[in-house]
């Protein structure tokens, strides 16, 4: 009889207990509005492991959360939280699929500025490498230099280590197709270059020797 109410407490307790441990990653909306900044999410683009929960947090104005996939048909699934409201609320999404999500807001105009991408890495797989938009990167290994050739203008980059972590925002212009990318004072290693243009991301792993 002890035994059986041992192996039904560690049952019940198995049960009960989650399997991973889930982190909540928070992002804020605001602005807009007279004398308020632009429109904005912040963080704008996060990278979380699977099973995460992002949670949106509204500090003012009218904002929303949409990430449907009438909007981004290339996300993986889609969420929202609803219709603009100038409410202070709070909106959360488990994210259980792996890849690259993006959202907006959908009041007014206000995803001229705020928008932002949600990186959902696969637990036990570190990161892969995608291709959402066409990407060149030379010499890889390098150096030095890391030339990146895209069809689109660059909206964003940055090299990313193999554990997501972000190394390091490289400027851009937002104006150019082609950037050049000094890695003399990167230590060697194997890193994740991560670009967006208007018609989505790519992330290319490449080696500083």
């Amino acid at each position: 009889m002890k035994l059986l109410y041992t192996i039904l407490f560690a049952f019940l307790f198995t049960i009960g207990t989650p399997l991973g441990a889930q982190t909540i990653h928070d992002i804020e909306a605001g602005g807009g509005g007279s004398g308020n900044p632009d429109p904005y999410y912040a963080p704008q683009f996060i990278t979380i492991e699977l099973g995460d929960i992002v949670r949106w947090t509204n500090s003012g104005g009218t904002h929303n959360v949409d990430g449907t996939i009438e909007t981004f048909e290339n996300n993986p699934e889609g969420f929202t939280s609803g219709d603009p409201s100038n409410a202070l609320w709070v909106y959360e999404h488990t994210f259980t699929i792996p890849g690259v999500y993006d959202f907006e807001c959908a009041a007014f105009d206000h995803n001229e500025t705020q928008f932002g991408s949600v990186t959902v890495m696969g637990t036990g797989v570190g990161v892969n490498e995608y291709d959402l938009v066409d990407m060149d990167i030379y010499p890889n290994p390098s150096s030095d230099y890391l030339n990146v050739l895209m069809k689109e203008e660059i909206l964003e980059a940055i090299i990313l280590s193999t554990e997501m972590n972000q190394i390091e925002s490289i400027p851009v212009s937002g104006l150019e197709k082609q950037i050049q990318i000094n890695l003399k004072a990167l230590p060697n290693g194997s890193y994740f270059l991560h670009i967006r243009t208007n018609s989505g991301k790519a992330v290319r792993r490449f080696l500083k020797n």
